[in-house]
């Protein structure tokens, strides 16, 4: 039940409007039982009959046997006072026999279609902004999390939680939470009029809701376990359609589409199992309730029918209290079915609330302050990082000068872009520290420290937006005039301006209508604009032809310029002017110096050197 107390907070913002509909329900229900209540004064209406003494009706029917009413004093004195102050509207509607009861009747049906409709939309419209709250929660906690928590998630279980789990959530306060509301105040209000008119049949109906609630609670247990497994597998099949459609290159070129197909079909059979599972609980449902009610139904007639005969109930009362026993019966029956809906929200929700709960692990210390414009210098102090599989970096130290260019080359799997991807924090040391002008940047605001550090890396994310929208990203503050300066400063308004309509061509999905040399230059467009004092470059050519690699080598040397550079390099000609080289092998600096000094060395520097001139 946490899960769902805590789901209930998210409707807190939205109490009036839930408050007002949850009214407006227990109006409408009161309504319907007016109409039900209305049934004497129909019966008696159709067979011309003179009305009934108010008087005669509060005597009720004799009772030779003395029996004594469960009916607490108050609730009878209470029945007294409404039965008199209906006498002179009873009297009134069946002066004219069949126009006027009828009439009313609809009447009644109209109100209680008003409210009813307010109950409903209410209800729908606080539920679904609830449920935007809890998804814009669950995205901006999932964008927050540092790669610690991506290596144990696959993007694809994140994808179905924000959309398939919230979801599920969405359909059940669309449907189901409003169906509730209007069936719990249905189910009290006809209970309370069948106790008014036949309280002795009334109570025996409410000794068995109980035998309702095991049977349904029973059912419900199996479907949360059952959802719960089946929107795991939903994410298992999420994350097969991103990896092959991503890569569907690959699987053409290795002619894998077969492959691809069964393994999805073995993934959506394992989810299909799950499913059906969930089908057989919630059909099973419905046939236990009725095959339960049929048995005590049968048993209530035997004994409404005692009860006539010996004089305890009168026939319309009986009638009454059938009818609307009849009504409370399928509204219990509906809410029945609404369990089931129900677990599988909770499923979702549990699965909702898993991230939510997630820790962050990098996040702003309490009293962290504001990073002052970098001036000096940055420094690795003995830093060591460890992933669960061993240490990825082993006391590593290094200083890079303001104005500094600083390469950092090896082999893969070295460290170096560990080592580069702790400068903004994407994780932090395990041991050391990193610091910029002798502040931790531990001790700094996120936001501080990343304004002030402009990344480029091998694989540039572009969106399907505008170009003029992919260079601002993440700037609002700027006007066009910056943002085609920025692009002619990284050696891209030549290309842009070719595009069928310039700057304001949308790029496809990931960049797609460009080369790989054009979305860099995009990239260094962007990183123009953001004007941080330091640059981090992760591989940022590697991946080029020669004349795609000159032209974004003419950007990042122009991007450069009066920058502090950090740049993890592949191709060594590429570095060749750095200030200062450091390699790195299996997480540790052994060798440190400029280009000239390295080769002259002839060490490992030196030996990667002459591996790419003979390449």
């Amino acid at each position: 039940m946490s899960d769902l107390r805590r789901f209930g907070r998210y409707f807190v913002r939205y109490r009036w409007t839930l408050l007002a509909a949850i009214v407006s329900s227990i109006i409408a229900s009161i309504f319907l039982g007016g109409v039900v209540s209305m049934i004497p004064n129909l019966v008696e209406a159709m067979v011309e009959k003179d009305p009934v003494t108010v008087e005669s009706r509060l005597a009720g029917p004799a009772d030779p046997a003395g029996e004594v009413s469960l009916i607490p004093a108050p609730v009878l004195e209470l029945k007294k006072k409404l039965d008199l102050a209906w006498a002179p509207v009873r009297a009134w509607l069946l002066e004219k026999d069949l126009i006027r009861v009828p009439l009313f009747i609809v009447l009644l049906y109209v109100l209680k279609g008003v409210f009813g409709y307010l109950a409903v939309y209410g209800v729908r419209r606080a539920g679904l902004k609830a449920v935007a709250d809890v998804r814009n929660e669950l995205y901006a906690e999932s964008i927050r999390q540092s790669d610690d928590f991506y290596r144990t998630r696959s993007t694809a279980d994140i994808l179905t939680r924000i959309t398939l789990d919230v979801g599920q959530l969405q359909n059940l306060v669309r449907a189901d939470v409003a169906q509730a509301v209007q069936s719990i105040p249905i189910v009290v209000v006809m209970l309370a009029v069948a106790m008014m008119f036949a309280w002795q049949i009334a109570l025996a109906c409410l000794l068995i809701i109980p035998v309702f609630a095991i049977i349904v609670a029973k059912l419900g247990q199996k479907i949360k376990k059952a959802s719960r497994r089946s929107q795991e597998r939903a994410a298992q099949l999420t994350g097969v359609i991103e990896e092959t459609l991503l890569a569907r290159r690959v699987v053409q070129a290795f002619g894998a589409e077969e492959y691809e197909t069964r393994r999805f079909e073995q993934t959506q059979g394992r989810m299909l199992r799950e499913d059906f599972r969930i089908a057989r609980a919630m059909a099973l449902t419905s046939p236990s309730i009725e095959l339960f009610s049929a048995i005590f139904g049968a048993s209530l007639i035997i004994y409404a029918g005692l009860l006539i005969r010996s004089g305890r109930v009168e026939g319309t009362s009986f009638l009454v209290a059938v009818v609307t026993l009849i009504v409370a019966f399928t509204n219990i029956r509906r809410l029945s079915q609404l369990n089931n809906a129900f677990q599988q929200g909770l499923a979702s929700a549990r699965r909702i609330f898993e991230i939510l709960d997630a820790t962050v692990t990098v996040r702003d210390r309490p009293g962290a302050g504001e990073l002052p414009r970098f001036r000096r210098e940055i420094r690795f102090d003995n830093v060591s990082y460890t992933y669960g599989r061993g240490p990825v970096l082993r006391g590593v130290s290094l200083t890079v000068r303001a104005g500094q260019t600083c390469a950092l080359v090896g082999p893969s799997g070295s460290g170096k872009t560990t080592l580069a991807m702790l400068l903004p924090r994407f994780f932090d040391p395990t041991g050391g520290r990193v610091t910029i002008d002798g502040v931790d940047l531990q001790e700094v605001t996120l936001a501080s420290l990343r304004a002030q550090i402009a990344l480029v890396t091998q694989e540039t994310h572009l969106f399907d937006d505008t170009v003029l929208a992919n260079i601002a990203y993440g700037r609002e503050d700027v006007s066009e005039p910056q943002i085609r300066s920025a692009a002619r400063a990284a050696y891209a308004e030549e290309f842009i301006s070719a595009l069928p309509q310039g700057f304001e061509t949308r790029l496809g999905d990931r960049g797609g209508r460009l080369s790989a040399g054009q979305r860099q230059r995009i990239a260094i467009a962007r990183a123009f604009l953001r004007d941080a004092p330091i640059l981090v470059l992760d591989e940022a050519t590697s991946a080029l032809d020669s004349e795609s690699e000159h032209n974004v080598q003419m950007a990042i040397d122009a991007l450069r310029q009066g920058r502090t550079a950090l740049i993890i390099a592949h191709r060594l000609s590429t570095i060749s002017g750095a200030d200062a080289i450091h390699v790195l092998e299996e997480g540790r600096i052994v060798e440190s110096g400029t280009h000239r000094e390295l080769v002259s060395r002839s060490g490992r520097y030196a030996h990667l050197n002459a591996l790419q001139d003979r390449a």
